[in-house]
């Protein structure tokens, strides 16, 4: 056989072993997650939101990350960290023995984190919180009202789907490259057999990977869910009770506020707090935490040589409105509102999830937002 056959063939045979892996890891998890979810029975009888806890209902709207979010707005309006005002690290207040102090198991994985460690960004504290053990007890729960699907198989399977989905996009961009390459050769060159083959094997690549993408997207990418149809149903009634307009010039104790946390989340609720204008100038110390001691919460500054001292003890009966929350959110988003020793207010917030930890990274991993059973956390607001 002629060389400027064979060469093409050849082409097109390795593109096609190259990209039927990620096409056939894909196509047979998205078979799995949905057969997983089709096989939860209906419950006898839906939950309403506020029969949820609040991780359970973070969890179903936004997976762990949201957890994440909903645990460290907990810890602030428990007074448990401080946000210092420069760099926007938060440190903790109270011991540091978190098998005594905290009951829910999330929580005490984020106090933990602190030990030998001077601070963490809500980036870290989140992160920390996507890979706790506590997040598999909320699932559990979820599951076990019928409202998430949730096994060893369907965690296999969540990621098998988005190892073939990483795959596959990164195989679209090499088989997009060569096709480009190949074609600007041809053009530019003469054609020959392996500028052929280059623009087969690159026009094969992108073929495949663009269906595996495809697939990839349309159970949902990195924020697949594992709801089921009673899931969703509870998810919708939970965006209409604690939608922003229906909460507005309303107080809330802390379980509600928590929440709305869950339902809307961190990011979209600090930029409300953002368009207010609330907050602390930052003359006043350099530190800022809630206190809830009067009743109601409110943030205070705390000058650096009161930091560490004794503070006035939490309150668990207290309401806050929907502007300090936002304000509080605007503190605890991930890049939030840090102020300066003049007043000026700066976003940006560390790239590292902690001081002196190494970093820790994205909050984002796995694709777990959205109820999803996988690992990590995905979808963060």
């Amino acid at each position: 056989m002629d060389a400027t056959v064979l060469i093409p063939i050849l082409g097109a045979l390795l593109g096609l072993a190259i990209g039927v892996f990620p096409l056939v890891k894909v196509f047979q998890a998205y078979r799995s997650i949905g057969a997983a979810i089709a096989s939860v029975p209906v419950p006898t009888r839906r939950p309403r939101p506020e029969e949820l806890t609040p991780n359970e209902l973070a969890h179903l709207v936004g997976g762990a990350t949201r957890v994440g979010e909903v645990v460290l707005m907990d810890l602030f309006l428990s007074g448990r960290v401080r946000r210092q005002t420069r760099g926007g690290f938060f440190t903790l207040v109270g011991p540091s023995n978190a098998y005594v102090t905290e009951k829910d198991q999330v929580r005490r994985d984020i106090v933990k984190a602190f030990k030998d460690r001077t601070g963490l960004t809500a980036r870290g504290m989140i992160r920390t919180a996507t890979f706790s053990r506590g997040i598999d007890r909320v699932r559990e729960r979820l599951a076990e009202r019928r409202l998430i699907a949730h096994s060893g198989e369907l965690t296999k399977a969540l990621a098998d789907f988005h190892d073939g989905g990483w795959i596959a996009q990164k195989l679209s961009l090499v088989g997009a490259g060569l096709l480009i390459g190949g074609v600007v050769l041809v053009t530019a060159y003469e054609q020959n057999g392996w500028t052929v083959a280059m623009i087969v094997l690159g026009g094969v690549l992108s073929v495949l990977n663009g269906l595996s993408s495809g697939l990839y997207l349309a159970r949902g990418g990195r924020n697949v869910t594992t709801r089921t149809p009673a899931g969703a149903e509870v998810l919708m009634e939970a965006e209409r009770t604690y939608s922003v307009g229906r909460v507005e010039e309303r107080s809330m104790v802390r379980e509600v506020a928590l929440r709305h946390v869950a339902v809307i989340g961190l990011g979209r609720m600090g930029r409300e707090g953002g368009q207010r204008g609330r907050g602390v100038d930052g003359s006043g110390g350099d530190a800022v935490r809630v206190v809830t001691d009067s009743g109601s919460a409110r943030l205070v500054e705390e000058p650096a040589g009161r930091v560490g001292e004794r503070t006035p003890e939490p309150r668990e009966g207290f309401e806050l409105d929907w502007g300090s929350l936002c304000e509080f959110a605007e503190l605890c988003s991930v890049g939030g509102h840090s102020v300066s020793s003049d007043g000026s207010g700066s976003h940006g917030g560390s790239p590292s999830g902690g001081l002196f930890d190494g970093g820790s990274g994205d909050a984002s991993g796995g694709g777990d937002s959205g109820g999803g059973d996988g690992g990590g956390g995905g979808g963060g607001d």
